[in-house]
């Protein structure tokens, strides 16, 4: 879901609040900026991507989150950044971080795909979005795709595309079972196998 709220002029406010107690969530947390809305048992129920805003013009316009209780403000600095009006910001709010999962074959075996949504590559970042998946994110894949948990291969191999594939043109992220288990961490020889091993230890 997307909050859009557009910034006409200069007079315009600079903070915005979005009331969250409708959602379910219990508590809103926080994480350099990507919000995150848990359960009372700490359970994700989903979250806010990084605030961004933008003008007229497409320029970028400082902006940022603060959280008191379950309300999020969001603080958007427009009148000291020369903008050229209207600015728009846009809180995006999410609940699942792949808009589809589904299996297939290869090699005669199972291949789990997966595909990220527009707010998961909105939350895949490096730190505290990739913690985010490979907590949240697993979780999520298990129950869409419960074979997912066949084979040890088919963690690593999730788990290596969620160290690396950032970028959307990085496109579904298939994971095959007929790869063999890895004994040498997934990151060894990324560069080359590029999460698409064919031994144990080596590329």
């Amino acid at each position: 879901m997307q909050i859009v709220t557009i910034l006409d002029k200069a007079s315009a406010p600079e903070t915005y609040e979005y009331d969250l107690s409708s959602s379910g969530a219990s508590s809103i947390e926080n994480l350099d900026g990507q919000l995150i809305l848990r359960s009372a048992d700490g359970t994700m129920l989903g979250g806010i991507a990084q605030a961004w805003a933008k003008d007229a013009k497409g320029k970028s316009v400082p902006t940022s989150y603060s959280v008191q209780g379950l309300t999020v403000t969001q603080a958007v600095s427009h009148r000291e950044a020369r903008v050229k009006y209207p600015v728009v910001a846009d809180p995006w709010l999410g609940i699942d971080l792949f808009e589809a999962a589904w299996y297939g074959s290869e090699n005669g075996q199972l291949k789990v795909n997966l595909r990220k949504s527009g707010w998961g590559q909105a939350m895949h970042t490096p730190g505290n979005g990739q913690a985010i998946f490979w907590t949240a994110g697993w979780d999520e894949a298990r129950t869409k795709v419960p074979r997912i948990t066949e084979k040890t291969t088919l963690h690593q191999q999730y788990d290596c595309h969620v160290g690396g594939g950032f970028a959307n043109f990085a496109g579904d992220w298939n994971l095959e079972k007929w790869r063999v288990d890895r004994t040498a961490v997934w990151s060894w020889g990324v560069a080359i196998h590029r999460c698409n091993w064919t031994t144990a230890h080596q590329y």
